[in-house]
Parts: structure tokens; C-alpha cells; sequence
């Protein structure tokens, strides 16, 4: 957690709102504004945020706050009532290098062993298939952080080494785990592959959160079916075949960008 610091009234009301959402920060913004029409407005208003103020910088509370919202939205959605997490929240220190590894490894690798997918790349809900599905720069950093290696290193080497590391540590058993893969499994994906996933691969898993390009090949293939559109449709746009760039060196073009939606 980030070490407290003094906040102005404007940034702990972009918190509260950012938490409790636009309604909430607006009706405690406008109680501000009555307050300022006191003669003691702003002892009222800092009293009133003061205990925000306390609650921001606490694992405990945020986590106890995330869990309890998320409640109340799942029992009005589903219509049930009653608590839906059955333990307090674990929080574990961790010293870096092979301690963040090992527990960002058992984490990636809970949906193996729960039979939920065959691929740590194929579960939408863990930081390692964000990375690989939209090269999103907080899922990058957290695999550099895990790694311990350098801002200079490549995304596409990011992945292939923890590609390699989750492998090899799913294809060990331990005493309350069965191994998440099978050894051969394992030794394909690090000796053979190099921990790299083909172009085929990366496109399958990034369009679970892109729509479709609508044409996608070669440059010229994706030029010349644009040019036959706008002579058959008269369609306006002036630019041609945008560069798939997502995949790492540009080999894909496509007609329209492909824009960020997740589906399924």
C-alpha cells in the first residue's frame, strides 16, 4: 500500500467519487457548497472528510468495502439476500523475486487445476491471459515485476519467460496439488516453443476482446477488397489497411481497427 500523504479537498473528492460513483460524490460535494455559506464551513466540510480521509492508504477496509458493494450488487441482481463471501480476505506480504513468482504462478494456475481451462492462457479472468489478450500495460508491468526484469525488456519476451515459468512450475506436483500439466506438455511448451505462442494463437486469444477487422490478411489483399467496396458502395473512408500491430511485427492487416469489447 502507498505510504499516506496529504490530499487536497479536490483529490479526496475525485476518490470518494471514483469509489462510491458520480451520484454519491455529487450529494457530498453540494452538502460542501451549503457547508461554505457557514461561518464555520470548512471546519464542517474537513470534519465531514476527515473520515474518508482515515479509511484511504487501509488494505483492510478497501478490500472489506470492494467485497461488501460487489454483495449487495450481486443479491439485488440475482435476487437473493445473506452474505456471499464466506472468509475474510487473505493478505500475504511478499519479499520479491521467487516469492512473488511462486504465488503469482499458484494464482495463474488455479484455473488448470480446477478443470476450468487446459491453458492459463484461456481463462479471461487472471492477469496472465490480459496480458496476452490485450498487451494492456498494467498486466505487462505485473508480469516485468514478477520476473524482476528491466522497463527495457519486450512484451514479447515478458511473455514467452512467463510463459516458460508457468510450465515449468505447473508441470511440478506438491503435497496438496497434483501437477497442472504433464511433463511432456511442459518441456513442448519451453524447449520446443520457447515459451512462444504462434501468430494463430495470439489473434484466437485477442479476439475474445476485439470485434472483428472486417478484412483481415495482407496488406494488399485488405487494399484490394477496400478499393472494390468503394467503387461498389461508394464507401468514403480515405485511408486504406490499418497494421496489426498487436502481434508484434507487423505480418496482419486489417480493413477497420479492431476496437476493444469483450465478449462471451
Amino acid at each position: 500500500m502507498p505510504q499516506p500523504r496529504v490530499l487536497s479537498q479536490s483529490d479526496v473528492l475525485e476518490r470518494i467519487e471514483a469509489c462510491y460513483g458520480h451520484q454519491y460524490g455529487k450529494e457530498l460535494r453540494e452538502q460542501i457548497e451549503r457547508n461554505a455559506k457557514e461561518t464555520n464551513g470548512i471546519d464542517l466540510s474537513e470534519r465531514l472528510l476527515e473520515s474518508y480521509r482515515r479509511r484511504m492508504n487501509d488494505l483492510s477496509i478497501f478490500i472489506k468495502e470492494l467485497k461488501g458493494g460487489f454483495a449487495q450488487w450481486y443479491n439485488r441482481r440475482h435476487r437473493r439476500y445473506g452474505v456471499l463471501w464466506a472468509e475474510r480476505f487473505k493478505s500475504l506480504l511478499l519479499e520479491g523475486g521467487r516469492a512473488v513468482a511462486t504465488v503469482a504462478a499458484y494464482i495463474d494456475l488455479n484455473p488448470i487445476r480446477a478443470a476450468l481451462c487446459a491453458d492459463p492462457k484461456d481463462y479471461r479472468y487472471c492477469g496472465y491471459a490480459e496480458a496476452v489478450a490485450t498487451g494492456s500495460e498494467p498486466a505487462l508491468a505485473g508480469i516485468r515485476t514478477i520476473l524482476d526484469l528491466s522497463e527495457t525488456t519486450s512484451w514479447k519476451d515478458l511473455l514467452s519467460e512467463y510463459r516458460k515459468q508457468l510450465f515449468g512450475r505447473g508441470a511440478a506436483a506438491s503435497s496438496n496439488n497434483r501437477p497442472a500439466f504433464e511433463l511432456d506438455e511442459a518441456r513442448k511448451v519451453i524447449e520446443e516453443q520457447d515459451g512462444e505462442l504462434s501468430v494463430q494463437e495470439q489473434l484466437r486469444c485477442r479476439i475474445r476482446y476485439f470485434s472483428d477487422g472486417v478484412i483481415l490478411g495482407s496488406r494488399s489483399f485488405v487494399e484490394d477488397h477496400f478499393y472494390r467496396l468503394k467503387e461498389k458502395i461508394g464507401y468514403r473512408r480515405k485511408s486504406g489497411p490499418t497494421a496489426l500491430k498487436m502481434l508484434g511485427p507487423v505480418i496482419l492487416w486489417v480493413f477497420r481497427n479492431l476496437r476493444v469489447r469483450k465478449f462471451g
